[in-house]
């Protein structure tokens, strides 16, 4: 991931498999949501993630640690 803005879409990395070692070989995004600093996507496996500003926790993934790749929402 990175910092830079951007005006037109662009690909949304897959979560870090060593941190998800459960992640499915097929795994893929059903749904994106993109906010002003954070965004959501539900994953084929069923499970939401967040990445972007993590202020207050906004994220849901337990810490306040901004994060440029996606992590599971706890």
């Amino acid at each position: 991931g990175t910092t830079t803005e951007r005006h037109t879409p662009v690909r949304v990395n897959k979560p870090d498999r060593n941190a998800y070692p459960d992640l499915p070989k097929d795994f893929t995004y059903v749904q994106i949501s993109a906010g002003w600093e954070h965004s959501l996507a539900v994953g084929s496996d069923g499970n939401a993630y967040a990445w972007g500003n993590n202020s207050n926790g906004r994220l849901g993934d337990g810490t306040t640690t901004e994060r440029h790749t996606p992590v599971r929402v706890n």
